[in-house]
């Protein structure tokens, strides 16, 4: 966590220097808007996962791709791309009945198809929770000195 943005090995993120050149701004506030970014994630989770349950799909659908051009701006590769990966999921899934969360815990042999899904797509949440912490782990402390070799 002591390194510089511009020394960051970080695989998680686009170069750091390019983020700071393409947005204008430092490395301090590359870390400060990468910070919000990771509150973002976890509220827009919450809001996502709580749109599943509810059956309402293109809520989810929306609170996806809203942290996905987030990430997308602020070079947040990695977590972008398992926010694309679950957002196609999710947009694949609209022949869900809108009682899927009943159907899902249901014992019948022809809801076990439903469960198997939303399990597929509570694990693809799952997998975008784990990259953000990931983020969260790889933000290093601004040194002042960005690096500008690409």
């Amino acid at each position: 966590m002591e390194q510089a943005l511009g020394q960051s090995r970080l695989e998680v993120l686009e170069k750091p220097q390019r983020i700071c050149r393409r947005l204008s701004i430092n490395e301090e506030n590359l870390v400060n808007l990468l910070e919000v970014l990771v509150e973002k994630v976890k509220q827009g989770m919450l809001a996502a996962r709580n749109d599943l349950v509810k059956g309402n799909l293109p809520g989810a659908v929306s609170q996806l791709n809203a942290l996905k051009g987030a990430c997308a701006n602020l070079g947040a590769i990695a977590l972008q791309a398992k926010l694309g990966k679950a957002e196609e999921a999710l947009q694949r899934s609209d022949y869900l009945p809108p009682n899927w969360p009943e159907l899902a815990s249901s014992d019948a042999p022809a809801n076990t198809v439903f469960a198997s899904h939303v399990q597929y797509l509570f694990g693809l949440l799952d997998q975008i929770e784990e990259e953000n912490k990931r983020l969260v782990d790889s933000i290093p402390q601004p040194s002042g000195q960005l690096a500008t070799a690409e």
